[in-house]
């Protein structure tokens, strides 16, 4: 049998560059930004409680239903009717 070599080049980590950072969080590292600057510009309306309570009351519903297909897709199961389910659930809240 023959013995297989590794070379030097093959063993080495990817190198951490500005670029990969920014390719792989840029829009995280965006978004953290983002919050920064206008905590700092309005700290009494941005961080407030009622600010953040009301931030968390309108993505709940997105955020359930994002959870619930998650799970579907995980399971192998690929089901894209959550949408028409969830419009239907609207018109039928809103009657």
């Amino acid at each position: 049998m023959a013995a297989t070599s590794t070379t030097p080049a093959e063993t080495r980590s990817p190198k951490l560059t500005v670029q990969a950072v920014l390719g792989r969080f840029g829009i995280a590292l965006a978004l953290v930004l983002l919050m920064l600057v206008l905590s700092i510009l309005s700290p009494e309306f941005f961080l407030s409680n009622e600010n953040l309570t009301n931030v968390a009351r309108q993505t709940s519903v997105n955020a359930l239903l994002a959870l619930g297909e998650f799970l579907v897709i995980l399971t192998a199961g690929i089901d894209l009717s959550v949408g028409a389910v969830m419009a239907l659930a609207m018109i039928m809240m809103a009657l």
